[in-house]
């Protein structure tokens, strides 16, 4: 027994630095590790030699800071629960509550667990049909160990582990300054996750002015995701300190691999029991240093080391209230499969609080500016419209951000966000019913003028004159005139060259988003039913003859490389006040020489209707 205890103490001291080493060092850098007191680990018992009916302690925060124990009695030990993983089974009572007419409390995963004062492991599992039974799972210490000083950087699918009978004690998001309403999205979102966020606040300065704000076995740790004008952060307890360098939870986070999330003490202001969630209601504190693992058994971090967060900034603008420009200021967890939910997270929050009439119809007009620390900035704008919730306004501005911190062709590092909302509460929407030109045969190089026929909701027809160059180039032919909204022109292009909707790289997916036409734009396209050709996702409008013939001709064919179904030879844009809806056509024809016709050529009546001058126009010829 005493070698397995020796081999025990030994996995400690291979991965980590020896306490004693850390105590001399501190002496001599003092002036930056006075803050902490570094108390010698506890012995280790290794589960072997745990039977049932040993009778031992666990340790946690009931209220404040103060670290208070209850009893532990072991039940059984389970053997390869999972793969490379055990469990010992106990049952919990007793504590300041006590636990049997409480039940756990979710916030006390990881409270150590002790025998014979020696380390056994943390709490971490409780079961999934009767939580409030006083039955638990403790995850052993060796594997918390083991898994702590991995070095890897693999990543998970962002998923807490489930097990028939029982599952890992639900994690408490303790959330600030958040909107009922915001509170409840976010509670779908993280469902997945084994979370459950819950309204709380932050701590009064009075109430921690005699906090002990050093972590330790048993003391409550907060996780934190947001911080500024609002504050998230996941609760749960330390397990197990050695020098600088924590392990807590006794369960995944996130089970997200190699992070980077500041911790920080918290404070627990009370408890409370119910029988759907009984949970700790606790707030962070400042930060104190960085989780870095977040494995299967628990997440491990280091004292005094600093987890960058990203700057994200809100401004939202409601022009009918004539009120002033209100700006929200945030820090968010730098990580890829969360980072973008959080920001989302935050939007809403802000526009629920900022935006007092929450129901009937409304639009939203986003711009989101994302910079990146190893390429050029990016920024879009877009229009949205809805009635009651604005989430999928929410949702739809970080769409492009979505895509570029997700794309399969190199990570991107995002240095800072930022989003501008200007709300109005109407339903400003309109659809295209008409176009309408003055001939049906034009020359190269002549002005196309479309006159565009707008149906506004709950409004009088309006009509806009809307231009368009030929390019001095364009072949003798049939032509087709199309006036559409943003996501039929979107729709076109993808059947017309679909290769080009498949970036090759980076740069590409970066384009395609920044050009990406906003829902409040009318676009004036003129294609010829002739063929191009897409060649690693970059369009060839005009190809050679060779390269067409030989593209018809092959007998195999790429995503990437394709002929298109037809041409667009020029397209102009021209922004409105609606987000628009709708698409007309109209054939025309391209000759050498002009001819009038006298008559309009029209889809719709337009001599009721009188044109009006357009909000803005810019030209592109492809």
């Amino acid at each position: 027994m005493m070698k397995k205890r020796d081999e025990a103490r030994s996995i400690n001291v291979r991965h980590w630095l020896p306490t004693r080493v850390v105590t001399v060092l501190c002496f001599l850098v003092s002036l930056g590790c006075h803050a902490f007191s570094y108390a010698e680990p506890p012995q280790l018992m290794p589960i072997e030699e745990i039977r049932p009916g040993m009778k031992g302690i666990g340790k946690t925060v009931f209220s404040g800071t103060k670290i208070e124990e209850f009893n532990v009695e072991i039940l059984s030990i389970l053997t390869n629960r999972s793969p490379d993983n055990n469990a010992i089974m106990a049952r919990v009572t007793g504590g300041p509550l006590p636990l049997e007419k409480s039940g756990v409390l979710a916030g006390m995963s990881g409270s150590p667990i002790y025998i014979d004062g020696k380390l056994i492991g943390a709490l971490a599992f409780i079961p999934s049909i009767f939580p409030n039974d006083t039955i638990v799972g403790i995850t052993p210490i060796h594997e918390m160990l083991r898994d702590a000083a991995r070095l890897d950087t693999q990543t998970a699918n962002l998923r807490a582990p489930q097990a028939f009978g029982f599952t890992p004690i639900s994690t408490p998001l303790m959330v600030s300054g958040m909107d009922a309403r915001g509170l409840a999205f976010f509670e779908q979102q993280v469902a997945g996750w084994n979370m459950k966020p819950v309204q709380g606040g932050s701590v009064a300065k009075m109430l921690t002015k005699d906090a002990d704000l050093d972590l330790q076995p048993g003391s409550a740790i907060g996780v934190q995701l947001i911080r500024g004008d609002m504050d998230v952060s996941g609760v749960g307890t330390v397990t197990y300190r050695d020098g600088d360098h924590i392990i807590a939870f006794g369960h995944p986070m996130f089970w997200a691999g190699a992070v980077n999330f500041p911790m920080a003490p918290a404070y627990v202001h009370l408890n409370v029991s119910t029988l759907i969630f009984p949970f700790k209601m606790a707030s962070p504190l400042d930060a104190v240093g960085a989780i870095t693992q977040d494995r299967k058994t628990g997440i491990s971090g280091k004292m005094g080391q600093v987890a960058p967060m990203i700057p994200f900034e809100v401004t939202l603008n409601a022009p009918e209230s004539n009120a002033e420009p209100h700006r929200y200021m945030f820090e968010i967890a730098d990580y890829k499969q969360l980072t973008s939910l959080l920001m989302k997270i935050a939007t809403l929050n802000a526009l629920l609080a900022f935006d007092n009439e929450q129901e009937g119809e409304f639009a939203i007009t986003a711009k989101t500016a994302i910079e990146f620390a190893d390429t050029e900035p990016f920024a879009v704008e877009n229009r949205f419209v809805g009635k009651d919730s604005p989430i999928p306004a929410v949702i739809g501005a970080f769409a492009p951000l979505d895509a570029l911190i997700e794309n399969k062709f190199k990570p991107v590092h995002v240095s800072k966000v930022s989003v501008e909302m200007t709300v109005r509460h109407a339903t400003q929407t309109a659809e295209i019913i008409g176009i309408a030109v003055k001939k049906d045969l034009f020359r190269p190089g002549e002005t196309v003028d479309a006159m565009l026929t707008l149906q506004p909701y709950n409004q009088e027809a309006v009509s806009l004159l809307h231009t368009l160059t030929i390019p001095q180039e364009t072949p003798r032919g049939a032509l087709i005139l199309f006036a559409c909204d943003a996501d039929a022109t979107t729709m076109i292009e993808t059947m017309r060259a679909q290769a080009k909707y498949m970036p090759q790289d980076l740069e590409q997916l970066t384009r395609l988003l920044r050009d990406a036409v906003s829902r409040n734009t009318l676009v004036l396209s003129l294609l010829d039913l002739k063929p191009g050709v897409v060649i690693q996702g970059q369009e060839f409008p005009s190809p050679p003859l060779s390269m067409t013939a030989m593209m018809a001709s092959s007998s195999h064919s790429y995503a990437k490389n394709s002929l298109t179904r037809g041409r667009i030879l020029a397209r102009t844009y021209l922004a409105t006040d609606f987000v628009m809806s709708g698409c007309v056509a109209l054939p025309i024809q391209i000759d050498g020489q002009l001819t009038e016709t006298g008559d309009d050529v029209v889809v719709q009546p337009m001599d009721t209707i009188q044109p009006i001058e357009p909000k803005k126009e810019g030209e592109e010829t492809e």
